[in-house]
């Protein structure tokens, strides 16, 4: 009875806070986890400036501790008693590192936090399965990204003046010599920035609380200005021209495939899909801009306040080929794939398929997702081969560019940008069943993208690539 009392005052304590913002704010047309989503974000701002103001020279343990309660708050908040599954994942692992040596608990706790995630994610898929809901497996990726690099750095730590951990800068500088204590670790896991989005590497994090060097650094709020300015314009375009003019609804409509033609549709994937990804920008940037208020952002080690940047915009949307376009799409994941997953595989050969299991299982199970990683992986070994064929004869003897490669380079990005939308598509509607069906949605175009890729692949394959000028003398 006692349990199902607080249980019962547990749920009506939130329930009380979703009247007073959720309910008034429902005339917007978000969702409800994504106005507590988006109230998180903006709240961390404020708490993100009040550590700026008067916590800056404050002791590690009062940060530690204000971070820690804001983030925990948070997630109580927008999960509720599915936070168990928070505080199982990271006590075990922190019961793992202080309990074994710091080899043996890497070996131990990466299988254990993978396997938690996968767990949630076929917990969510057969309990709400094609539900678009943010839901506490975001943070879950979150947190496995935290504790598999953590496991890994404490391993750098034992072993720091090896050569492989001296020859990378990065390894290098995020390498942990000692456990975190018990206010430390899991006040870097509920750092209320990134609790929710974005990942921070413990290391990075002691620096910040420890030796405050941004507090006499200048920038700090151009470097906001700018950030919260990019945020507004994504979702301007995410949400006030996306969702109004393209909204995704429509495409699992009826209407999608009577009203409509090949060219209409093909025009409104790549409109709709497109916005879309200004919905994901504007998450990433307003939570910079947390990470820029309250001084993490500043890179102690090069300078400057770059140091949480998870998209590069324009990178990504003018990108002229695969390459540049995976180095600007979300910096922290593919940060911890490079540093933490692909140079430590110790099978020669298989370091891109280990990274990719590793990938999956941590993105989910749904087909859509797998569906667009294929056609990714043939789309970009495509570009490289056209890229061989096609791009030496816009280059001089010295192989310098010619005044046509202008003409290249805009046909490049042309094949990028609509070869990623056309893939985006599939991941976001990820289900292969229903009126949602990635399937439906692909033969509705016919599959001219995996038609065209065909078609290309059988030219390239035989259009030999031009043998390489001499050098001159």
């Amino acid at each position: 009875m006692a349990l199902d009392a607080a249980q019962a005052s547990f749920h009506s304590f939130f329930d009380v806070l979703d009247n007073a913002l959720v309910e008034q704010t429902k005339h917007l047309g978000f969702a409800p986890d994504r106005i507590r989503l988006m109230v998180c974000m903006l709240s961390s701002l404020v708490f993100a400036q009040f550590q700026y103001t008067f916590l800056t020279r404050a002791p590690s343990a009062i940060k530690n501790l204000y971070a820690m309660s804001i983030g925990i708050f948070m997630m109580l908040w927008c999960f509720r008693l599915d936070c168990w599954v928070f505080l199982l994942t990271t006590s075990v692992t922190y019961i793992l590192i202080l309990a074994l040596p710091r080899k043996l608990a890497m070996y131990i706790g990466i299988p254990f936090v993978l396997t938690a995630l996968l767990v949630s994610h076929l917990y969510t898929m057969l309990t709400d399965w094609g539900s678009y809901v943010f839901d506490f497996t975001g943070p879950q990726m979150v947190i496995t990204i935290k504790l598999y690099s953590l496991l890994v750095q404490l391993n750098d730590g034992a072993n720091y003046s090896s050569d492989f951990v001296q020859k990378t800068s990065h390894i290098k500088h995020a390498a942990v010599k000692e456990i975190p204590s018990f206010l430390e670790y899991w006040g870097w896991l509920f750092f209320y920035p990134s609790v929710l989005i974005l990942s921070c590497e413990f290391a990075h994090y002691k620096r910040f609380l420890d030796n405050p060097v941004y507090a006499e650094k200048e920038g700090r709020m151009k470097m906001f200005f700018g950030t919260f300015a990019t945020a507004f314009l994504c979702i301007v375009i995410g949400f006030g021209i996306g969702s109004a003019f393209f909204p995704i609804s429509y495409i699992h409509s009826d209407a999608w495939l009577t009203e409509t033609n090949f060219w209409y549709r093909c025009f409104y994937v790549f409109c709709c899909f497109g916005t879309i990804r200004f919905q994901y920008y504007f998450a990433w940037k307003l939570t910079e801009c947390s990470f820029i208020l309250n001084g993490y952002s500043y890179d102690d080690i090069n300078g400057g306040w770059s140091r949480v940047c998870n998209i590069k915009i324009l990178d990504f949307e003018l990108g002229q080929n695969y390459v540049a376009v995976s180095n600007a799409w979300n910096e922290a994941a593919a940060r911890w794939l490079k540093y933490y997953v692909y140079v430590r595989v110790p099978f020669k050969g298989l370091e891109v398929f280990c990274t990719n299991i590793v990938a999956a299982i941590w993105h989910g199970f749904y087909p859509g997702f797998y569906l667009a990683f294929v056609t990714m992986g043939l789309f970009r070994n495509l570009s490289l081969k056209m890229r061989k064929v096609i791009r030496p004869h816009f280059l001089d003897d010295e192989g310098k560019p010619l005044p046509s490669k202008w003409f290249y380079d805009r046909a490049t990005w042309i094949f990028t940008i609509l070869s990623i939308t056309y893939n985006f598509s599939v991941f976001v509607v990820y289900d292969v069943s229903g009126p949602q069906s990635s399937f439906r949605l692909l033969a509705s175009m016919y599959y001219v993208g995996h038609i065209g890729w065909a078609i290309l692949s059988v030219i390239f394959a035989i259009l030999p690539a031009p043998k390489q000028k001499p050098k001159k003398p």
